[in-house]
């Protein structure tokens, strides 16, 4: 008990420590005309919900060219710049300093270019809500948006469907958020998933892992789906190998039934139209990595 006590003190003192540092970084972006959206981790921090969550890093996103002079005025205020991103990468180079106790990452984009073609980042902005604190002004996403960018980050972002996992502490944090919701946002969820099957296909997928793994109650207007319990279960068994874990994620997706549930799915027209998308979203996000990659040698 006196291990967790002590455990419980530093983790509520690095919390303190990871807010100093954020709220002196918002007020600094405000001086400027500039008002980041709080991602993850930062975004509970400004919050205050979870108190329980720990993170490595605080997210900030300050989309599009300004990510680069937010970039610059980091520097500005001595923080140090280590391991450089390639070429188009969503955040700039991670940022440290002696008093921050993890590091900053500056974001032009809200998740790679995989999770981004699913959930765009001007939508996330658009739908971000301002919260004031300490005299600064940081914006968050609405908890129905939130829940599903964690998914979208993990899930693709970390490439959890291309390796066939789940991410544990990501799966936690996923069952804490669902749980909260109250009636108005779960059904402001359904709406928001079921703009893109494949948004679908994901959401059935983790709430199925989250009820097997962590006795989640899934609450409607949401249910356990036969196919999205099965195929957790298979993940949890190890998964399939790349191309079986990606023909998986397709399946699940283009499910009949799945697409009825979809904007547009309710005639056979309607859901040809949707598969198409489904297949065309994934080569988009082939060709992406591809020409992330560059010119092979």
């Amino acid at each position: 008990a006196a291990t967790l006590a002590r455990r419980w003190r530093a983790h509520v003192e690095r919390r303190a420590l990871l807010l100093a540092r954020l709220t002196e970084l918002v007020l600094a972006l405000n001086a400027e005309a500039m008002v980041p959206v709080l991602l993850k981790g930062a975004r509970s921090l400004w919050t205050g919900e979870p108190e329980w969550r720990s993170m490595r890093d605080l997210d900030v996103l300050v989309p599009g060219e300004a990510q680069e002079r937010a970039q610059a005025m980091a520097r500005e205020m001595g923080y140090t710049e280590w391991h450089e991103q390639g070429k188009g990468f969503h955040h700039g180079t991670n940022l440290y300093r002696p008093d921050m106790p993890g590091w900053i990452e500056i974001h032009r984009r809200a998740a790679t270019g995989a999770a981004d073609i699913l959930l765009p980042t001007p939508q996330l902005v658009e739908t971000s809500v301002s919260i004031v604190r300490g005299g600064a002004e940081a914006k968050v996403l609405r908890p129905d948006y939130d829940l599903l960018h964690a998914l979208a980050h993990h899930h693709l972002g970390h490439r959890g469907a291309r390796d066939g996992v789940i991410d544990l502490k990501g799966l936690v944090e996923f069952a804490d958020q669902f749980a909260r919701l109250g009636d108005d946002e779960r059904v402001a969820l359904g709406e928001l998933v079921a703009r893109d099957p494949r948004r679908i296909a994901m959401l059935d997928l983790w709430l199925a892992s989250a009820h097997e793994r962590l006795g989640l109650t899934i609450r409607a207007p949401f249910a356990l789906v036969a196919d999205a319990e099965r195929r957790a279960r298979r993940i949890a068994q190890g998964g399939s190998g790349t191309a079986g874990n990606i023909v998986s994620e397709i399946g699940l997706a283009t499910n009949g039934e799945r697409l009825r549930r979809a904007v547009g799915g309710q005639s056979l027209k309607g859901r040809m139209r949707l598969r198409f998308r489904i297949f065309r979203s994934v080569f988009r996000v082939a060709k992406l990595r591809g020409a992330l990659r560059g010119p092979r040698p």
